[in-house]
Parts: C-alpha cells; structure tokens; sequence
C-alpha cells in the first residue's frame, strides 16, 4: 500500500516548483500578461505537476517495471523500447511537418488559431488548456508564421501520440512475437497505420480544433494504464493512477472528450486489481489530483475580464470595469462559466433520449470507418471503400481474437 507520508515528503521540493509555478503564471494572468504567464502555467501543468506527482518513493521502493512474461517455455524480460517509440514518433512527424497546411484551412481553424494567438476564448466549451498551449506555440520560433506555428502543435501531439500506440503494440505483442526486433518492426508499423489513417492525419497537418490534444491525453493515459495493470500494487503503481486522474481532469480541460477514456480506466481497475476502488486514500489523492487538472479553467473569467480580442460567452462578472477580486469571485462570474462550460447556449436533451434510429448511427459509423481507408469524397469508386474497410475491420476483429487468446491479462 502507497506510503503517503513519505511519498509526501519526497515529492515536497518539486511540489513547491509546481505551486510557485501556478501562483506565479495565475498572478501574471491577473495583471493582463498573456506569453509569460502562459509559458509558466504549460510548465507547471504539463511538467513540473505530473513531475511531483511521480517523483517522491518510499523507502526502498523501484518504479514498476515491465514483469517478466511466458513466451512458450520461455521466459523473456519485455522492457518498453523508449528510444525506437521516440524514432517512430520523429519519423511520424517528418511525415506531418512535409505536409503540413501552409496556413489556416475551413471550419472551426480560423477560430482556434485566433484564440490560441490571443489566448482567448473560443465557442463553448472554451477549452482553456488548448488556450494556454497554443499560445505557447504561437509565440515559439519554430514556422514563418502564427498559423503555422498552431498546426504544428497539432502534428507534435499527433507524433506524440504515435508513439505512445507503438509501446503500447509493442506491449500486446510480447507473448506472440518471441524476437524483440520482430516486436518493434510490427508495433512501429501498427503506428505508422494508426497515424496516416484519415481522421487523424486531417487532423494532424492543420489544427481545426483541439482533437489532437485530446488523443495525446488518451494515448498517454492508455499506455499508463497499460503500465499500471502490468505492475504489481505498489507505491509506485499507485502513483500511475493518480497521474491518470489528473490527466483525465487536465484532458477535460482540453476539451469534455477527455473524459472518453475514463470507462475504460475504470474498466481496467475493476478487472485487474478491484480491491483498488475500496482504499479511500487513493481515491482521495485520485480526486485531488483530478480537480488540480481542472483548475485551467480559472483562465476562462480572468482573460474575460481583460476584454481579449476573442471573448466568446463572456465568462466573467467584471464585464465593464477593471478586473477584480468581488466581481470575479462572484455569482455571476460563476453563471457565466458553467453557462459556457456546460454549452447552454446550444440546448441540450437528455442522453436517454434518442435523436436518431440505432440503424442510422451504425451507418454513420460505417461511413466515418470507410473514410479512415480510402477517403473516396466522389463516391466514385464504393465497391472498392467497402472492400478495403472489410479487410480492415476483419483484421483488426481478428487481431482482437489473437490477443485474447494469447495474453487474457494485457
């Protein structure tokens, strides 16, 4: 069981890095500054806290590491191959970067691409951690332009991700491949495939939105959870899972689809140690950790106040007058924001209530899955879509079916 104490005091000195870093960023914030506040505040959320986080161990206790798996009657020590998923990343890159958007492009990449120059509120839900990190971006020497600079963003996190699946592949695949080199050959290409797949490269060369984030927090978390089942209960397991709750509460601030992965994190704990669900501590630390990733949020009113040249919803109660303590922590600052959070303004309907028959969501879903394979925009050749979506979809059921039999556990 985690040693909380100690993990307390082991971590102190990096938990004051990430404090003074917050304070600091959210106090720059409130003055009106913009680049350094927003550097400052990416440092601590994306660094310096799931530094913390991880950093303190109790007295005698090693990071987790891969267990040792049956292969046959052999037994083979699988060791995540770090360096080749940081290979495979770069090279998924290269590919991004020789195709990425010259500059902006249709639907909602104007906006974004705005708001992130600016830092400041787009649509509901406002996104405020895509805010904060694409400001960043914008204002870093690495393309010609502002607009360039944010598609960029998208083609990292998209890499990132990349290679994120490849140790994830290269996971699945320690008990049907016996040869490390023949496990890194085909998880790199199962990454390759996840990131050229339409979907994701549309979204990887030019930044429409704040999708890419989204899957860099679920590979991210996929692939700790995948470290987490794979570990013995130990301190250092525990603290994976508290990274993860602060990752689903900072993905949530990205975007609500951060929360998408959360069934299945809770999936995983009930199939491989249930017994977690019932220590009141962890999931304590578990709920901190998930509040301090929502807390970019705060964002949203104190760029309000400032009147930034994109203000959607106007989160803030200091409308017409200088920013402030009474008028920011007030009831109307709070309406505004959850009004925007909540996406109000669009109206809504209860999840129960159906908008459409089941047949027409299962052939939207056909639709989008036959676009990853062979975007035929014309529809001038449908056979050929469909065959090539079968084959795929029959490779990957099948490829399901192996994995189970092969390894139950993973």
């Amino acid at each position: 069981m985690m040693d909380f104490s100690r993990w307390r005091r082991g971590s102190a000195a990096t938990w004051l890095v990430a404090l003074l870093l917050l304070v600091v960023g959210y106090a720059l914030l409130w003055r009106g500054a913009t680049t350094v506040p927003a550097m400052l505040l990416i440092a601590a959320y994306v660094i310096a806290v799931p530094w913390a986080i991880l950093r303190g161990r109790a007295a005698g206790d090693r990071a987790s590491e891969m267990p040792r798996r049956k292969n046959g009657d052999a037994h083979a020590e699988a060791r995540p191959s770090y360096l080749v998923a940081a290979g495979v990343a770069a090279v998924i890159l290269a590919l991004y970067v020789a195709t990425l958007a010259p500059t902006t492009q249709m639907w909602d990449t104007s906006e974004y691409i705005t708001a992130a120059y600016v830092l400041g509120i787009p649509h509901p839900p406002g996104n405020p951690f895509f805010a904060l990190i694409g400001h960043v971006f914008s204002r870093l020497p690495i393309a010609p332009t502002v607009a360039q600079r944010v598609n960029l963003l998208a083609a990292v996190c998209s890499a990132l991700s990349a290679g994120a699946w490849f140790l994830i592949a290269e996971r699945v695949l320690t008990t049907l491949l016996p040869r490390p080199a023949l496990r890194r050959i085909g998880a790199a290409l199962a990454a390759l495939l996840a990131a050229t797949v339409f979907t994701v490269w549309n979204q990887s060369v030019v930044n429409e939105k704040v999708y890419t984030v989204s899957l860099l927090f679920f590979a991210a978390v996929s692939w700790l959870m995948v470290r987490w089942s794979d570990a013995d209960e130990s301190a250092s397991s525990d603290r994976l899972l508290v990274l993860v709750a602060y990752l689903l509460g900072l993905g949530y601030a990205n975007h609500p689809a951060g929360l998408l992965v959360a069934p299945a994190v809770g999936l995983a704990i009930l199939a491989r140690r249930w017994t977690t669900l019932l220590r009141w501590r962890l999931l304590l630390t578990g709920a901190l950790a998930f509040g301090l990733g929502l807390t970019p949020f705060a964002v949203m009113p104190i760029r309000a106040a400032h009147a930034p040249a994109m203000n959607q919803g106007e989160t803030s109660g200091c409308l017409g007058q200088a920013i402030a303590v009474d008028c920011t922590f007030s009831g109307e600052t709070y309406r505004r924001l959850m009004s925007h959070v909540k996406r109000e303004q669009y109206g809504g309907h209860s999840v129960a209530e159906r908008q459409a028959p089941f047949s027409a969501q299962l052939g939207m879903w056909w639709l989008y899955f036959k676009w990853q394979w062979m975007r035929d925009a014309t529809v001038s050749r449908p056979f050929a879509q469909a065959a090539l979506a079968i084959v795929f979809l029959g490779l990957g059921l099948y490829g399901g079916v192996v994995h189970w039999r092969s390894d139950r556990r993973s």
